[in-house]
């Protein structure tokens, strides 16, 4: 007859870890950063997400660079996050001292907070319109309001609430 397993406290904080860990992966696993939906538009109706995305990946026929701020950005913070807090994070949530949705959720304002920089700092392609340029001469071509760079948000969830 087999020796049944002798129960430690330890053993049962690893069961819940293994648990938590993988309702993670089966429910929050991705970090999404980026326009929400539901962001809202300029003052005029102009849709924030069609600013964004004629930027982020330009539009020559009316005349607009490529100005990547969300590529950009969400590169340095991957670099940031793997160089400087993913360890940490992990030993965080493997001790316990940590939900592994709250470590997602760091990693999240690390990426908003990075794609937001990108635009502060970005400074060419300069804007092609000349009044602009007069109006706002050391601003970021992408800051005329700040609307957005206000509207980058992050969000943890299943993957599928990305799609």
């Amino acid at each position: 007859m087999a020796k049944s397993l002798v129960k430690t406290k330890g053993g049962d904080n690893l069961k819940k870890l293994l648990k938590d860990l993988n309702g993670l992966t089966m429910k929050a696993n991705v970090v999404a950063i980026g326009l929400p939906s539901d962001s809202n538009p300029y003052p005029d109706g102009t849709s924030i997400i069609m600013v964004g995305t004629v930027n982020e990946f330009g539009s020559p026929n009316m005349g607009i660079p490529e100005r990547s701020f969300l590529r950009t950005g969400t590169i340095v913070a991957e670099k940031v996050i793997s160089q400087t807090i993913a360890k940490p994070l992990a030993k965080k949530v493997l001790n316990g001292s940590i939900e592994p949705k709250k470590a997602l959720h760091i990693m999240g304002q690390i990426a908003q907070s990075s794609v937001q920089q990108k635009i502060t700092e970005m400074s060419d392609p300069t804007n092609a319109a000349m009044t602009l340029a007069m109006k706002y001469p050391k601003t970021s071509p992408l800051i005329n309001t700040g609307h957005l760079r206000q509207s980058i948000r992050y969000k943890v969830g299943d993957s599928s609430d990305f799609n």
